[in-house]
């Protein structure tokens, strides 16, 4: 790791997500509008984005449910194909 990318990471604060929270809804609080409107739309930006990411859940679970019903429905069918066939194959000899 070169001495930019090590003093850069040594900079950024870490903060829990509630120690986030916290600081967005005081700095929303605050008398200058800028600032205040600043961290409403953060707190909106980051609401979407949570959203966004429990939607793509459900929809990734969604998906590989379907996924798994139409693989037991494959394998029902192999096994009606194989019937079929092995009657044919009988009901030829």
């Amino acid at each position: 790791m070169s001495n930019v990318e090590e003093s850069q990471m040594s900079t950024v604060p870490q903060t829990s997500d509630s120690e986030h929270t916290e600081n967005l809804n005081k700095l929303s609080q605050m008398k200058d509008g800028a600032v205040a409107e600043t961290a409403e739309l953060l707190k909106n930006i980051e609401t979407i984005i949570t959203m966004a990411n429990k939607k793509q859940v459900e929809l990734a679970q969604a998906f590989e449910d379907k996924i798994d019903s139409m693989s037991k429905k494959m394998g029902e069918l192999e096994k009606s194909i194989q019937l079929l066939m092995d009657k044919v194959s009988d009901d030829k000899m």
